[in-house]
């Protein structure tokens, strides 16, 4: 397959997977999702709201 038949599908899922809402939205709802199916079956850890200003390990806003 070529480079650009790779680009032109990757559009087309893209444009296909997000085309009834937008990508903000349609990923909260996943993310929702998941963290029902997680509380359904006792694997859910609540997040650590001590760490809400971290991201891989670097404080947010620096640099």
């Amino acid at each position: 397959m070529s480079a650009q038949r790779l680009q032109e599908l990757l559009a087309y899922a893209w444009d296909t997977f997000y085309q009834d809402e937008p990508q903000p939205m349609k990923m909260s709802k996943l993310f929702a999702q998941v963290i029902r199916k997680e509380m359904a079956d006792n694997t859910y850890r609540p997040r650590r709201r001590e760490l809400r200003g971290r991201a891989f390990g670097k404080t947010l806003g620096t640099g």
